[in-house]
């Protein structure tokens, strides 16, 4: 299971901005080392970005005392970061990193830039796009053991084609419709000519070519490297190959 960003175990620092910040140079080194404490706490807070302990705002000494600071060093310190506007406080007496908040901002905008990206570039409508036929439809080929391996109906020519590739393919396939767009893209951008009945039926004769060769359950090969190179022509007129007639015996 991926680890979600806001449970990070760790905090990205950028070490050129915390040297090149005046106001952070002009502090005392027991000054930044209390506010170093102040953002590793605020990185861990159930609320990240701002300092709560247990969910709760701590008092000052509290804070003190989880720093190991006694509570004159802690006032005279957050008086020079008052001063110099390092941090800055909630109408509730919390503080809080700006540029943590700003960090989580830009990362979540980004997410959700990535996310939409990839979503348009994956959309079934691409896959339709590419399936458009430009040539004359071939019909499947027959004697091929398709019942063995899934069942076929191509007569729901509204099905995407990059569905109906995972469907009737071998079963290393299943699931992996991204994999089929960026084939179907790649062998156009090749040059081969794309046509759906010719392509699912490569499918077909492939998947009825690993079971034959018992190799379902292995390495068949990758689906968008099978498509961008072509290779469904090859499988298209696939016969799988007939069982030896049992000789009688006296």
């Amino acid at each position: 299971m991926g680890m979600n960003k806001k449970d990070l175990p760790y905090h990205p620092w950028f070490w050129r901005d915390w040297f090149g910040d005046q106001e952070i140079r002009l502090l005392t080194p027991s000054e930044r080392c209390v506010w170093f404490e102040m953002i590793g706490m605020m990185w861990q807070s159930d609320r990240r970005g701002f300092l709560l302990v247990g969910g709760k705002t701590p008092t000052l000494s509290t804070i003190a005392n989880l720093i190991r600071i006694s509570r004159e060093d802690l006032d005279s310190a957050l008086k020079s970061l008052e001063d110099l506007n390092v941090f800055s406080v909630t109408e509730d007496g919390i503080f809080y990193s700006r540029r943590i908040l700003k960090d989580l901002e830009r990362s979540e905008s980004k997410s959700k830039s990535g996310k939409k990206g990839a979503e348009s570039r994956y959309s079934t409508d691409s896959a339709i796009a590419c399936a458009i036929a430009d040539g004359d439809q071939l019909p499947l080929p027959h004697g091929i053991g398709v019942d063995k391996v899934l069942s076929l109906d191509n007569t729901n020519e509204t099905e995407p084609l990059d569905i109906a590739i995972c469907r009737v393919g071998p079963p290393q396939w299943r699931n992996h419709q991204a994999l089929v767009v960026t084939g179907l893209m790649k062998a156009r951008k090749n040059g081969h000519k794309i046509n759906r009945e010719e392509i699912i039926a490569g499918a077909v004769g492939h998947a009825a070519k690993c079971l034959a060769e018992k190799t379902e359950s292995k390495y068949v090969g990758d689906i968008d490297n099978w498509l961008s190179e072509g290779r469904w022509l090859k499988t298209m007129a696939y016969e799988a190959p007939k069982a030896p007639k049992k000789r009688l015996v006296c």
